[in-house]
C-alpha cells in the first residue's frame, strides 16, 4: 500500500487494500454477464425526465439557467446537452446530496445526480451510468467511447475505450480494461469475447477470454478459472529466486504441482499455537488465489466471504498470499490444533509454502534496513544518525502503545548499479526489483524473522490531485515474513523529509523526522496485515470493529482521522486500537 502526503491515496490496479463492500463474493472470481447491482435497494424511480414545477425543476431535470432548477444549479455546456439540473454545492458523499440522487464525477466537477435502474429511467441523450463516488448508478449524458478495444496493448487510459489502460510491466505493454464492470455489456468488446471479471473487494474488469496460451498475444498465458474457460492475463513464469529454500531454517517445501486448476496444501498445527502464518508462493511466478481452509473439526474457512479480505496479497502480487490465522481477534474459533488442508485456485507446477507457528504474542521486531543511494548517509553511519534514530524513535513510541519495541536493528548499503538503478522509485517494477535484492540475514531462526526496510533518495511514483506522491509503499498486506529476496519482502520509503522542516497545507510546520517515523509505522502496519480503516468515498473500510470509520467529510471531518492506518499521511495520526493490537502482535515477525 502507498500513503500519500496530504492527498487522497490512489486506488492502487490489481489491489487495492480496500476493505468493506459486499462480504458475499470478497475472494474468488467468476465472470458475470447479467447482474443488476442496484436492484431492490437502488430506491424508487420516476420514469423520465421530471416536469417544472412551480419552485423550478427536479434534479437532472434540463434547463437553460440555475433559476430553472429547485436545488439552484443548472450545469450547462458539452457533454450537458439541454442542461442539467443539480445542487448549488458540489459533494464528497451521498449524504452530501438530495434523496434520491447519488454524488458523481463529471466533467463540471463532483455533482449530485439523478439515480436510475436502467437507461429507460433517464431522459433523451443520457443514459444509466456507474458513478465513480457511490455504489448507485445515475443519469449521465450519453459520449460515444472511442479507443482501443479492452485487451489490447495500451500506453495511456485515454488511448482504451473502457478508460482505463494497466501499465507494463505488471502487464506487459498494457492492457485496456473497462474497471467496476457488472456484464459483458460494460465491456469494450468490439468483434471480441471480452468479458466482466468479478473477484470481489470492488476488483471487476473486463479480460479477454482464451481457449488456449494461442489466443493471448506476447507476454500473456491463458489464465483458468474454471468452466473450462480462461482469460489473457501476464505470464507470471518467472523464476522468484527460491533456490536457497534448503538454507532457511525452517521448512519449506516446494514442488507442488496444480491439477486442474486447484491444489491442495496438508499441514498441522500444534495445541499451543496462539496465531500462525502459513504462505503459499508459486515458485515458477503463477498466480495463486486462496480458496478455503479444511479445520479439524470439519468445519472450513472460506475466502469468498467475510475472510475475502485475506486474498489481497495474491490480487497485489499474484504469486504469493501469507495468511494469519486468525487475521483478527473476531474469528478466533478459526484457530484449531490439528490436520488442515489448505485449497488454492493455481495454474502453479511448482508451489511452495512454508509454515510459521506463536505459541505467545509478540513483544519486539526487528529491522534490516538498507540505505539506497541516500546522500550523506551509509551503513557505517546510520546507527548514529540524528535523523534516522529520530525516526526509528517515533515508530517505536507509537508501536509501544501495542507493546511492541523495535529490537535488533542491522544496516546495510546498497550501492552499484542496483544503488543507481533504485535510488530514485519511478516505477511498480522499481519497488519490486528492489525489495527482491534483501538478502537472508544470519542468526538463524530469530534472524530471518525480520522486516526489511529500504530508504532510497526520493520517491516518483506521481501524486493525486497534485499531492506530492507516494512516500512509503508496503510489498505485502500482510507481507511474507521470514522471506527474503522475492519481490514482495519489505517495504520502501524516501528519505527526503528526514532531518527537514516544512509547511503542511494548513501551513503548519511539520518536523520531517516524525512524519517519517509515522509514516513507517503505518507501512509496516500494511506488512503485518492492517488495513486502511477507511477508504476514500467511504466505499471501504478495514474489518476491525473497533476503528472509526468514516462516511462523510473526508478528510477533515472523519472520526478515525487520527488513527495510524488512516490513508493520508498527518502528523497527529497515531492511534492504534486494541483490535489493531492483536493484528500486529499475531504476526510472526513481532516476537519475543
Amino acid at each position: 500500500m502507498r500513503l500519500k502526503l496530504f492527498s487522497m491515496l490512489a486506488a492502487l490496479l490489481m489491489l487495492s487494500a480496500a476493505c468493506g463492500g459486499d462480504d458475499s463474493n470478497q475472494g474468488g472470481f467468476d465472470l458475470s454477464d447479467d447482474t443488476d447491482l442496484n436492484g431492490e435497494d437502488a430506491g424508487e424511480f420516476d420514469v423520465g425526465p421530471a416536469d417544472a414545477e412551480p419552485n423550478g425543476a427536479d434534479l437532472g431535470a434540463a434547463c437553460m439557467a440555475n433559476g430553472d432548477c429547485a436545488d439552484g444549479r443548472c450545469v450547462t455546456g458539452d457533454p450537458f446537452d439541454g442542461g442539467y439540473c443539480t445542487t448549488t454545492d458540489g459533494c464528497q458523499f451521498d449524504t452530501d446530496c438530495p434523496n434520491g440522487s447519488s454524488c458523481t464525477s463529471s466533467p463540471q466537477g463532483a455533482i449530485c445526480a439523478e439515480r436510475c435502474g436502467s437507461d429507460d429511467e433517464c431522459r433523451e441523450g443520457y443514459t444509466c451510468q456507474d458513478s465513480l463516488a457511490s455504489p448507485y448508478d445515475v443519469c449521465l449524458p450519453y459520449i460515444e467511447p472511442t479507443g482501443l478495444d479492452d485487451g489490447e496493448a495500451c500506453r495511456s487510459d485515454d488511448e482504451c475505450r473502457g478508460g482505463t489502460c494497466i501499465p507494463h510491466p505488471r502487464w506487459p505493454d498494457g492492457y485496456c480494461t473497462t474497471l467496476d464492470c457488472e456484464t459483458q455489456d460494460d465491456c469494450a468488446r468490439g468483434d471480441y469475447d471480452n468479458r466482466c471479471l468479478r473477484g470481489g473487494q470492488n476488483y471487476n474488469l473486463c479480460v479477454r477470454m482464451c481457449g488456449s496460451n494461442e489466443d493471448c498475444r506476447e507476454g500473456y498465458v491463458c489464465e483458468l478459472i474454471g468452466g473450462g474457460e480462461g482469460f489473457c492475463a501476464p505470464d507470471r513464469s518467472v523464476q522468484l529466486g527460491l533456490d536457497n529454500t534448503d538454507e532457511y531454517p525452517y521448512e519449506i517445501t516446494c514442488g507442488l504441482a496444480s491439477q486442474d486448476g486447484t491444489l491442495s496444501i496438508d499441514y498441522e498445527i500444534a495445541a499451543d499455537t496462539v496465531s500462525y502464518m502459513i504462505t503459499p508462493i508459486a515458485r515458477d511466478g503463477q498466480n495463486l488465489l486462496p480458496d478455503s481452509i479444511t479445520l479439524p473439526d470439519g468445519s472450513a474457512v472460506t475466502f469468498n466471504g467475510a475472510n475475502g479480505f485475506q486474498t489481497i496479497p495474491a490480487q497485489l502480487f499474484g504469486f504469493v498470499n501469507p495468511l494469519v490465522m486468525p487475521a483478527i481477534e473476531a474469528f478466533s474459533d478459526q484457530l484449531q490444533s490439528g490436520a488442515h488442508t489448505l485449497a488454492l485456485e493455481t495454474n502453479s507446477q511448482d508451489m511452495c509454502y512454508y509454515l510459521l507457528e506463536e505459541s505467545t504474542f509478540g513483544t519486539t521486531i526487528d529491522f534490516n534496513i538498507y540505505i539506497v543511494g541516500v546522500p550523506g548517509l551509509d551503513a557505517s553511519s546510520a546507527a548514529n544518525e540524528p535523523a534516522m534514530q529520530e525516526t526509528l524513535q517515533w515508530f517505536e513510541t507509537i508501536y509501544q502503545q501495542a507493546g511492541i519495541e523495535i529490537g535488533e536493528v542491522r544496516f546495510h548499503d546498497v550501492t552499484g548499479d542496483d544503488a543507481d538503478a533504485y535510488r530514485i522509485i519511478r516505477s511498480e517494477a522499481d519497488l519490486q526489483n528492489l525489495v527482491a535484492t534483501s538478502k537472508k540475514p544470519e542468526g538463524g531462526y530469530d534472524g530471518v524473522l525480520s522486516a526489511n526496510i529500504f530508504f532510497v533518495e526520493s520517491m516518483q511514483l506521481g501524486g493525486v490531485g497534485g499531492g506530492r506522491g507516494a512516500i512509503g509503499v508496503s510489498q505485502g498486506l500482510p507481507g511474507a515474513a521470514a522471506l527474503h529476496g522475492t519481490p514482495s519482502s519489505g517495504v520502501v520509503f524516501t528519505s527526503e523529509y528526514m532531518g527537514q522542516r516544512f509547511q503542511d497545507r494548513d501551513g503548519q510546520v511539520v518536523d520531517g523526522n516524525k512524519l517519517t517515523g509515522i509514516v513507517l509505522a503505518h507501512e509496516i502496519g500494511h506488512y503485518l496485515g492492517l488495513f486502511h480503516t477507511s477508504e476514500q468515498f467511504g466505499q471501504g473500510y478495514d474489518p476491525l470493529d473497533d476503528t472509526p470509520q468514516c462516511t462523510s467529510g473526508f478528510p477533515d471531518d472523519c472520526p478515525d482521522i487520527d488513527n495510524l492506518m488512516f490513508p493520508l499521511a498527518g502528523i497527529s495520526h497515531t492511534e492504534v486500537t486494541a483490535q489493531q493490537t492483536h493484528v500486529i502482535k499475531a504476526n510472526p515477525l513481532t516476537k519475543d
